[in-house]
């Protein structure tokens, strides 16, 4: 959207201190630029609209609790639980 906004003053540039310019190009391209600058603006806010209600469909928890810990025994990273051997 910036470098749509840089260009837009360079073609506006173009018609004000040169003769290099068609009459109504400048004008047309200033429009398309700024339509086109808002229509991928509001695109992309709706894209974040539509991923936040994906995620909240799937009604998954933000975080899982494997273990509470009461202050009785230590807790253990997840993934490095010892394991129990019974002796016979």
């Amino acid at each position: 959207m910036a470098s749509g906004f840089l260009y837009l003053l360079y073609v506006l540039y173009l018609a004000i201190f040169t003769d290099s310019a068609v009459k109504g190009w400048a004008s047309v391209i200033g429009i398309t630029l700024t339509f086109n600058g808002f229509v991928l603006l509001m695109l992309g806010i709706m894209g974040e609209y539509v991923g936040r209600i994906y995620d909240e469909s799937k009604g998954r928890p933000l975080y899982i609790v494997q273990e509470v810990y009461q202050g009785k025994k230590k807790p253990q990273p997840v993934g490095l639980q010892t394991a129990k051997y019974e002796s016979k």
